[in-house]
């Protein structure tokens, strides 16, 4: 899993989002949300593993593009 960071301020102060990304296979796992709320999922299936990896990569340079900042390394 690797996980992102973003520091926004908001109306009642500092907030902390996150995303995860997990690919096992053709599968692509997203988790995102507040730190200390709700977090919510979508599961991707793509028709290859070589898809779901550049799937990966390709959201990984979207969500850093926006100012995430990779908070673990890829463990898998």
């Amino acid at each position: 899993m690797r996980r992102f960071e973003i520091e926004e301020q908001g109306e009642s102060g500092r907030i902390v989002r996150f995303w995860h990304v997990t690919q096992r296979g053709r599968a692509v796992q997203l988790d995102w949300g507040v730190a200390g709320g709700r977090a919510s999922q979508l599961v991707k299936e793509l028709p290859t593993e070589g898809k779901a990896r550049a799937e990966v990569r390709r959201l990984v340079r979207q969500h850093v593009a926006k100012g995430y900042v990779e908070v673990t390394g890829d463990s898998e």
